[in-house]
């Protein structure tokens, strides 16, 4: 009587692992049979190392060397399906490209975005050195003789100096480096 409860258990986890296999099959087929073959690997690599165990320490028989065989391919077996299970789908590689590229194109707007800043900054302040430079009225001084002497003094724009003489026209002259 009491049997019947994991009975009942038992074949609906039968019935949820078959419906898990299904649909996983219908999503991913080779993934799906990689995962099997990979159980059944797995299954007979455990039974064969077990019953290698039992006659080599209690029955202390030689293990023939087909047992390690089998063993060892279907580790190889086990790591093989795991690898291909693992890899990324062609679906996944697509889009991974495609990040690729929109991270590069976000990257190359920031650096456009950084140098257009960069240029109007550069601009505001030729702008506002320009706007320093406004003409100035000339004091003009009266001399004894009645002649008029004028005299601008104009700020220097940056990188350069003025050479200023009175009553003569303003010279720019280009800052030399220095070292």
């Amino acid at each position: 009587m009491y049997l019947i409860f994991p009975l009942i258990g038992l074949a609906l986890a039968a019935i949820v692992l078959v419906l898990a296999l299904v649909f996983n099959f219908i999503i991913a087929p080779l993934r799906t049979l990689a995962m099997i073959l990979q159980k059944i690997a797995g299954i007979i690599g455990v039974l064969f190392t077990a019953l290698a165990l039992y006659f080599h320490f209690v029955e202390h028989l030689d293990i023939p060397f087909e047992v390690y065989a089998i063993v060892g391919l279907c580790i190889a077996v086990g790591m093989l399906t795991q690898w291909f299970i693992e890899r990324p789908t062609r679906a996944e590689r697509k889009a991974a490209e495609q990040q690729r590229r929109q991270l590069e194109l976000q990257q190359q707007q920031y650096e456009l975005s950084i140098r257009q800043q960069t240029l109007d900054d550069i601009a505001r302040q030729n702008t506002a050195a320009d706007a320093a430079r406004v003409d100035w009225t000339p004091q003009v001084t009266t001399l004894e003789d009645g002649q008029a002497q004028a005299s601008i003094r104009v700020p220097a724009s940056v990188g350069r100096y003025l050479i200023e003489h009175e009553g003569w026209p303003v010279r720019e002259h280009p800052q030399q480096p220095q070292d």
